[in-house]
């Protein structure tokens, strides 16, 4: 995952092991725009569709390797998209409450994290 792919390896196996596999039926709505985010998701198998919560236009189409959800992470807690799944889909759910468990043992994570938001706030 690009998000994480810098840490080093026992940081990147601290964040697996708290890891929660999660599975998703086709039609079935993973992030709902405008709720409360605390988590951040990866793609195992699957494919998942992103769309603007404004008026439903279309965003990303997202398949195994990539994630959503980082703004839950990264400081923004309320949603700004609908993700919902156009295949099955089996995802790793990563809270935000073990991210920031697991920073407190890993500075590398928080500085990663901090690097990403400020790319992201450039970006917009």
């Amino acid at each position: 995952v690009p998000l994480l792919s810098s840490l080093p390896e026992d940081v990147i196996e601290g964040i697996a092991k708290h890891a929660i596999e999660v599975h998703y039926l086709p039609g079935d709505i993973i992030i709902g725009g405008g709720d409360h985010g605390d988590a951040l998701y990866i793609i195992l198998d699957g494919t998942v569709e992103v769309q603007n919560i404004v008026d439903g236009h279309h965003l990303a189409t997202l398949t195994e390797g990539d994630f959503f959800g980082e703004g839950a992470l990264l400081g923004t807690h309320t949603r700004n998209a609908n993700v919902e799944a156009s295949y099955a889909c089996l995802l790793l759910r990563i809270t935000r409450k073990t991210v920031i468990n697991l920073a407190k043992k890993y500075s590398e994570i928080e500085q990663v994290l901090s690097a990403a938001k400020q790319q992201r706030d450039a970006a917009e």
